[in-house]
């Protein structure tokens, strides 16, 4: 009786957590204008979205990323654990503005040791992820702002 209640239970959990990592690759998602580029994202707002973030994923198209939303301005740890690819990390204020961009952040850097981790330099609200070598095509800079556009449309 035991197993069996135990296997309802694991089976429902397991159903919630990967309905809640499926949200990543469907429909939750906007659009961000950096620089002159119009990239698709991703949202990760939830506690278990910002961990797992791009891991495991094969690949990303050119003008992909991800949004992570965190609940406040602060310093946050980055790190790439199980990514297949390098990453630019851009770090945006509550104002929208960029405050601190890491380039070209090596997908083998979590299996060193200790594995690498980057935090932010100055705080940030929200960090966009990039495929390594996109922020430059971009061309924006340090302290120029981004736009989240309203894709309710």
């Amino acid at each position: 009786m035991y197993k069996l209640l135990f296997a309802i239970v694991l089976i429902f959990v397991a159903t919630g957590v990967l309905s809640n990592l499926s949200r990543l690759n469907t429909d939750y998602s906007t659009d961000i204008n950096i620089g002159s580029n119009t990239y698709s994202t991703d949202i990760a707002d939830t506690a278990i979205e910002r961990e797992t973030g791009l891991s495991y994923r094969k690949s990303m198209c050119e003008k992909c990323g991800m949004l992570f939303v965190f609940d406040k301005d602060d310093h946050y740890g980055i790190w790439m654990k199980d990514m297949n690819y390098n990453l630019d990390l851009v770090f945006v204020d509550s104002s929208m503005t960029v405050v601190d961009v890491y380039e070209n952040f090596d997908k083998e850097s979590y299996k060193r040791s200790p594995p690498e981790k980057y935090i932010n330099k100055t705080i940030a609200k929200y960090l966009i992820e990039l495929n390594a070598g996109e922020w430059a095509k971009s061309g924006a800079n340090l302290n120029d702002k981004i736009s989240i556009l309203d894709n309710s449309k």
